[in-house]
């Protein structure tokens, strides 16, 4: 598929970056956040965040091109949202593809959540099954951060299996989109989504540990920069 192409090939040029740049699934992640936010989000409030003059490239050329990418997924992600076609781009954990791991696409979602962190709040204050979905992605992102073991502990969490919470994900991005948007919506309960789209990546580089270098380039500890907002 053309799209899955173009994932395969982002994937590629940010791996050429040998892990001084975010994974493709935090990327994702992150723009998700950003498209969901009940306020836009201006390009010159969030590329920031992802690209600053501290950030390593290979190339001018590859930096250009990241860049050029960055907003093309961004585009994709919106469309996706309007038409209620949204998926996750998850990385493959072996070659089978049986196993995915959403950790650092949750990880990224948190991060641009940082922008409207307090609407989630109010919101997860308002409806139980709010509180629930959003603390999905959360636990998903770290399981070993103390709320959010806490409050996996309440609404369930902890006991529901690991890889029906990842397929959870498109629904509960959907409704938190058409929540902040004023879309109706049936209370959390999963959309009818397209089956069969593209999303995998096949992982060739490490995860992010929190003691690791950032990807942004600061030269600060992932912990104490990027990964400071995952909580």
């Amino acid at each position: 598929m053309k799209y899955q192409k173009f994932i395969d090939d982002f994937n590629d040029l940010i791996l050429r970056q040998e892990g001084k740049f975010f994974p493709l699934d935090f990327i994702h992640g992150f723009l998700t956040a950003i498209l969901v936010s009940p306020e836009f989000i201006s390009p010159n409030e969030w590329i920031q965040l992802l690209i600053n003059k501290n950030t390593e490239f290979k190339s001018k050329e590859d930096a250009e091109m990241i860049s050029h990418n960055i907003l093309i997924m961004y585009n994709v992600i919106k469309e996706s949202l309007e038409t209620r076609t949204f998926f996750t781009i998850l990385h493959k954990e072996d070659e089978k593809g049986e196993i995915l791991d959403a950790m650092l696409w949750c990880q990224g979602f948190v991060y641009g959540a940082e922008f409207f962190k307090e609407d989630l709040v109010d919101l997860m204050a308002l409806e139980k099954q709010a509180l629930r979905d959003i603390m999905a992605i959360y636990y998903l992102a770290d399981p070993k951060h103390k709320l959010n073991t806490i409050i996996a502990k309440q609404t369930n969490l902890e006991n529901e299996d690991k890889q029906e919470l990842i397929d959870e994900l498109p629904a509960i991005i959907l409704a938190l989109y058409e929540f902040f948007q004023g879309i109706e919506f049936d209370d959390f309960e999963e959309h009818d989504l397209i089956p069969d789209q593209p999303g995998t990546i096949k992982r060739k580089t490490p995860k992010i540990s929190r003691n690791d270098p950032c990807p942004c380039g600061s030269g600060k500890k992932y912990k104490n920069c990027c990964g400071k907002n995952v909580t």
